[in-house]
C-alpha cells in the first residue's frame, strides 16, 4: 500500500487527502506494484489519479500531466479490441470506469483533425491546385502541421479497413475527396 500511495502522491500529484478517496474508491489499486519493471501497474495507478482529478477516464490526445497515459491507453484500446489482454487488466480497467469504444470514434480531437484536413483541402482549392492524398508529399507543402495531419489520415485508412471507424467518419471523409487507398508502396514508406 505504501508503494501505491507514494507513488499516488509523489509522480501523479494526488493530495494527501486524496489518496484515501483514490483507494477507498477502487481498492484493486493496491494489487499494483509501481516498480520501473512493470509499466502497466504505474500507468494504470496514473489512470486512476488521471480519473481522481477529472471524474473520467478519457485521457486526452496529450496530457501535460500524465505524457505517457494517452499513448498507454490506445494500446489498451487496441490491445482489448484485438482479443489480446488479459481478463485481469480487463477487469482493472473496467472497474475504474475505463471506455473501451471504438478506437476511432468521433472525438473533439477527431473533429479538430477534420477541421484542419478541411482547411487543408479549401487551402488546395485557393491555389487552384489538385488535392494530393498521397501523404508523402504533404510534409513537403505544408510542414509539421501537414506531417501530423498525414499521420491521422493515414491512421483512419486504417482504422476503415479493420472496420473501426464509424459509418459517420467514413461518410465525412468521404464528402472530402478522401483517397482510401495510397499508391504502392507510399504506406510503407511513410510508416
Amino acid at each position: 500500500m505504501e508503494n501505491v500511495a507514494q507513488y499516488l502522491q509523489e509522480t501523479c500529484g494526488v493530495p494527501p487527502k486524496g489518496i484515501g478517496k483514490v483507494i477507498s474508491s477502487f481498492p484493486q489499486i493496491l494489487l499494483c506494484k509501481p516498480s520501473l519493471s512493470d509499466r502497466w501497474d504505474r500507468r494504470f495507478i496514473e489512470l486512476s489519479a488521471f480519473q481522481y482529478f477529472n471524474g473520467h477516464c478519457n485521457v486526452p490526445e496529450e496530457d501535460a500531466q500524465f505524457p505517457d497515459l494517452p499513448q498507454w491507453t490506445r494500446r489498451q484500446r487496441t490491445s482489448y479490441l484485438q482479443n489480446n489482454m488479459a481478463e485481469e487488466r480487463q477487469r482493472l480497467l473496467i472497474g475504474l470506469g475505463f471506455k473501451f469504444g471504438e478506437i476511432a470514434s468521433i472525438t473533439e480531437e477527431w473533429e479538430s483533425f477534420f477541421d484542419q484536413l478541411v482547411e487543408w483541402r479549401m487551402w488546395h482549392e485557393t491555389q487552384s491546385s489538385e488535392m494530393d492524398w498521397n501523404i508523402l508529399h504533404w510534409g513537403q507543402s505544408g510542414g509539421p502541421q501537414a506531417r501530423r495531419l498525414a499521420i491521422w489520415v493515414q491512421l483512419q485508412r486504417e482504422f476503415k479497413r479493420r472496420h473501426l471507424l464509424s459509418p459517420e467518419a467514413v461518410t465525412r471523409l468521404a464528402y472530402l475527396g478522401i483517397e482510401w487507398e495510397q499508391g504502392e508502396g507510399a504506406e510503407s514508406e511513410w510508416v
